[in-house]
């Protein structure tokens, strides 16, 4: 057996997929190992506590068989999610693409996710019912795997990443995360303001995503550009594997998270018994 000693050898063989070379000099020159493993099991993480949650909240509210049959479907449904973003991220991108083209796909996958992920609760009774189970210090929680954007400034050191994506989307993320861990610990405590603690906490998120998603699909680029500098070429590294995930898979995870967490805060006051007036 012939043994190759690079990609680009083993390129020259026919039949060899030669767009494992354009992914793996992508990953080689870009994205540092550690940096790609602490994203990687963040992400793996959320989706496997958001399994967690929903599963829980089953078997809580039916009897062994539903409870089972339907984790087992939303565990279908966010594995499929995650091996297609995953397959999404390692297709190479032709050089002469337009980048508006890549923005506008994002921007659309993201919409039409989050639509679906939260829109599902106005025709799903079992859904909704599974949503609403869930504790709502826990909803807030699971926001909390944020604090991993912290990530982009070393890279943002490293020359990895721009500065107007990595500013704003680390600095957003750290100030997201310990937001909604404020919230959900008022909320645990029944404390006062905890409802506008998150309410506020949820806005910061939802404000977080779409700065982050703007930035790194350039379409803020100009005016972050004129503030925090950094070159949109840079921007290319969001888009392969593992950080094309974020964008793909827990972005729009965040937004249908957020979504829920605002409806049911909106329902709690619906339904919040009021005060009498005084009489002065």
């Amino acid at each position: 057996m012939q043994a190759y000693g690079s990609v680009t050898e083993m390129c020259s063989v026919p039949r060899f997929p030669c767009w494992i070379q354009e992914v793996s000099e992508v990953h080689v020159e870009s994205v540092p190992l550690w940096a790609a493993a602490v994203v990687l099991v963040d992400i793996v993480g959320a989706a496997l506590v958001a399994w967690i949650g929903l599963r829980r909240a089953a078997h809580s509210l039916f009897d062994v068989r539903k409870a089972a049959r339907t984790s087992s479907l939303f565990a279908a449904v966010l594995l499929s999610w995650f091996v297609v973003a995953v397959l999404i991220t390692l297709v190479p991108r032709p050089e002469d693409a337009p980048a508006m083209l890549a923005a506008v796909v994002v921007v659309v996958w993201n919409l039409l996710l989050t639509a679906v992920g939260y829109g599902l609760r106005f025709f799903s009774r079992t859904y909704r019912q599974m949503i609403d189970a869930i504790p709502h210090h826990l909803l807030l929680g699971f926001q909390s795997y944020r604090l991993i954007g912290i990530v982009f400034l070393p890279m943002l050191a490293l020359g990895v990443l721009p500065a107007f994506f990595a500013v704003p989307a680390g600095v957003g993320d750290i100030i997201a995360g310990l937001a909604v861990l404020g919230a959900a610990y008022l909320y645990a405590k029944h404390s006062a303001g905890a409802r506008g603690a998150a309410v506020g906490a949820n806005l910061i998120g939802m404000l977080d995503f779409a700065v982050a998603i703007g930035a790194g699909t350039t379409i803020l680029a100009p005016p972050l550009q004129a503030i925090l500098g950094g070159s949109t070429a840079l921007t290319d590294h969001l888009s392969v594997f593992p950080l094309g995930l974020i964008p793909l898979f827990v972005v729009p995870l965040g937004f249908i998270v957020h979504l829920h967490s605002l409806t049911r805060l909106a329902g709690e006051r619906k339904h919040a018994p009021r005060r009498p007036m005084s009489v002065a």
